[in-house]
């Protein structure tokens, strides 16, 4: 289980002592004296002691008539919300609003009681992280105050997450050799092919070559470290990722069979995949007190979440995740408080909004715009196209003839330890040489240059610095760029890695953002000679309002302007005839 809510904490009695105080002659089981008794931990008459005055414990522990009480130690109860571990939550098929887990059963949180001497270990002071599984022991009880079943855990044994648990032998470093590349982008881009074409053929098994294309970029996101630190500075390096398609393209299909195999991540799809499934909740499942529940994104800190069905989230619900994806955090700040750490690489499949397919659009990328603000936008460090008709039926016979012959390279267990080796790499871990550095710059230059006009898609822009430099780390970590597997160089290669796989995905034609932006350039930018034109025509205007300086200043405001199209035009175009002429030219030129 993973504890997903606190609730509040109270004490109960260890050992107690009873003591006949009756002065009349009876029947007394204490023979007129006393007697300790010690409780113990599955003792049911616990739960009838929480939340009960000390005045008040005779009623709940049951003592001979004739007998005082006196609490001699305690125990502490805290009442938790749990929930069970699970790799996949999907809809309910009986039910839309309802969760189940990969293997059919219902998905709900369960009030806890758990009673010791000590906190649980691994809890520092029990601020719980809903990442952290446990392994608890509890028998069923009937709790007495609404007379519902609950558990009354006595024991809970912390787990480690299996990259916490990764070790390094020998046969799994033998293994590691098989992810490794030569020197140069020949050998890199040859390695990763091999590698795809391999996961391809043996795990996955949804063939064209634009599929691989997706899956090269969900595995170098898979493989991308926690954090990136480079200049001094460091900032997030866990990768995310939106495959934005039609149905039917084998979206989630890929993507499942590859979670499955390896046993590593979380999939969330239909009631699952919303915002307070990837983020928190408030419930009141336990002693009807609101808690915090944990959702996906905290219980997987450190580890992959993908979330399937990404184009029903609302405006709203991408402007909330966004603060997380940024700041790898869940802040709570209402009637509970509270912040969870939320570090997790993520990959986003979503549909074309409102149905349409991708067909409709002359640029594939364009149907992103209806999916989210572009600040939600900026954060994905890359978005794949799949459109029907990008994979061909004869590819899919050719490439199932491969899978037959070829033999397999990485078994699902190898992939499963390169993942928790990747996972398990800590800040400090990645080395970049200056080389590395210089061909990060220009790598994201040319980007920019290529692909920085469409600033309604702001894709490529200020950050984009950082894209390329989280997804070559990826790189590294994917071919294993390393000698002793303590440390992952990140070398020049890497970095035209992902220049080339980023253009054979934004030029591609179910994308063509190259072309979007060159006409988005054209239709925003001044050339010399349109600015000499408006420029003389503004000149002309017989008014005082318009001296050769004020010309120059409307001029220069308006090319600086970052962008320009028709629609901004017509929104505040002023063409009222008894406005005076100089009053609405001015304004259509600025804007």
């Amino acid at each position: 289980v993973v504890i997903a809510g606190i609730g509040d904490t109270y004490g109960v009695p260890k050992k107690v002592r009873f003591t006949c105080v009756s002065e009349k002659e009876h029947i007394c089981p204490l023979n007129g004296g006393s007697k300790e008794v010690e409780l113990d931990l599955a003792d049911r008459r616990l739960l009838n002691c929480y939340g009960v005055p000390d005045s008040s414990l005779r009623d709940a522990l049951h003592p001979p008539q004739c007998a005082a009480v006196e609490i001699l130690q305690r125990y502490t109860l805290r009442t938790f919300l749990a929930l069970p571990k699970v790799r996949k939550l999907a809809a309910k098929r009986s039910d839309p609003f309802g969760v189940v887990d990969e293997k059919g059963r219902e998905f709900r949180g369960e009030a806890i009681y758990f009673i010791d001497d000590v906190d649980p270990p691994g809890t520092d002071g029990f601020v719980a992280l809903a990442s952290i599984p446990y392994r608890a022991q509890a028998v069923v009880q009937t709790e007495p105050k609404r007379q519902r079943k609950v558990l009354q855990v006595t024991s809970l044994q912390r787990l480690e997450q299996p990259w916490q648990a990764f070790k390094l032998t020998p046969g799994v470093e033998a293994g590691f050799r098989r992810f490794q590349a030569g020197q140069g982008i020949e050998a890199v881009n040859a390695k990763i092919d091999e590698l795809v074409r391999d996961c391809t053929d043996h795990i996955t098994r949804r063939y064209g070559q634009h599929r691989e294309v997706i899956l090269t970029a969900e595995l170098i996101v898979m493989s991308t470290p926690i954090c990136l630190d480079i200049e001094g500075e460091r900032k997030p390096g866990y990768g995310q990722l939106l495959v934005l398609g039609d149905t039917g393209e084998a979206k989630t299909t890929t993507v499942e069979n590859f979670l499955n195999a390896v046993g590593l991540g979380a999939l969330a799809t239909g009631a699952a995949a919303t915002r307070t499934g990837l983020t928190y909740s408030l419930d009141d499942r336990v002693d009807e007190r609101r808690v915090l529940r944990w959702g996906l994104l905290p219980q997987n800190n450190r580890g992959l979440v993908v979330v399937d069905e990404s184009h029903k989230f609302s405006w709203a619900d991408w402007a909330e995740l966004t603060d997380v994806r940024s700041t790898g955090e869940v802040r709570v700040d209402r009637s509970v408080r509270g912040r969870h750490p939320a570090e997790v690489r993520q990959i986003y499949l979503a549909n074309p909004p409102e149905s349409h397919p991708l067909s409709h659009y002359y640029a594939g990328i364009e149907a992103i715009k209806g999916l989210m603000r572009l600040e939600d936008l900026r954060r994905f460090d890359l978005v794949v196209i799949a459109a029907k008709g990008d994979n061909k039926k004869k590819e899919y016979l050719e490439l199932d003839c491969r899978r037959r012959k070829s033999p397999q390279l990485i078994s699902p267990e190898l992939w499963h330890a390169h993942l928790c080796w990747a996972w398990s790499l800590e800040p400090g871990s990645i080395a970049w040489c200056d080389e590395a550095l210089e061909k990060l710059v220009e790598v994201s230059t040319e980007l920019d240059d290529r692909y920085g006009a469409a600033t309604d898609i702001p894709l490529v822009g200020s950050d984009i610095k950082d894209k390329v430099a989280r997804l070559a780390q990826g790189v590294a970590a994917l071919v294993h760029s390393t000698d002793d597997h303590l440390t992952v160089k990140v070398l020049p290669e890497h970095l035209d890695y992902v220049g080339v796989l980023m253009r054979a995905i934004y030029d591609h034609e179910n994308c063509r953002l190259d072309e979007y932006a060159q006409t988005y350039r054209a239709e925003s930018e001044l050339t010399e000679n349109e600015y000499q034109q408006i420029r003389g025509e503004l000149a002309s205007i017989k008014t005082h309002a318009l001296d050769p300086e004020t010309v120059d200043d409307m001029m220069q405001a308006f090319r600086r302007s970052d962008s320009l199209s028709l629609d901004d035009l017509s929104l505040i175009h002023i063409s009222e005839p008894t406005r005076p002429l100089y009053i609405s030219y001015a304004v259509f030129c600025l804007k």
